[in-house]
């Protein structure tokens, strides 16, 4: 009988301090949040360099091997980007991206871009798969001089 109660007491104490051992685990919700966090921070870093910093080259420490193009001026695929790119920078000047809004929710990220030039709002939206830009889609839009209401685009 004292061999029951003693397997019983010991079975007790392994559950008690394996429910205890938990209480330091990330919840659910940290990790999403975490994630959601990683990805944003992925796709500035990204943005920067690329676009503000004219590294061609940072291509291959974001861009996953397969990369789906939505911008219908450009081909899937990595060398379809660096193909645009290197005419796009052909004699631009490097500059710090102007993020005015950067949202994350599941495996996309959504960037609210103004341009350089003050002329143009951008949105991009990238999805994140296995910590790479596996996709991209972008609107682009004139700010206009003369609005036809007072609310601001950013």
């Amino acid at each position: 009988m004292k061999s029951i109660k003693l397997k019983a007491i010991l079975l007790l104490v392994v559950i008690l301090s394996a429910c205890s051992s938990n209480d330091n685990l990330p919840t659910a919700k940290e990790n999403v949040q975490t994630t959601l966090t990683n990805n944003k921070e992925l796709v500035k870093k990204f943005y920067q360099e690329f676009f503000g910093d004219l590294n061609i080259q940072s291509i291959h420490n974001y861009i996953g091997d397969v990369y789906i193009q939505h911008n219908p001026y450009l081909a899937d695929g990595k060398q379809a980007l660096i193909d645009g790119a290197t005419i796009w920078f052909e004699g631009a000047t490097p500059y710090q991206i102007d993020f005015q809004k950067i949202i994350a929710e599941d495996d996309l990220v959504f960037l609210h871009i103004k341009s350089a030039d003050g002329k143009t709002s951008t949105m991009d939206v990238f999805r994140i798969e296995n910590n790479l830009i596996v996709e991209h889609w972008d609107v682009h839009q004139s700010i206009p001089a003369n609005p036809a209401n007072d609310h601001p685009m950013f």
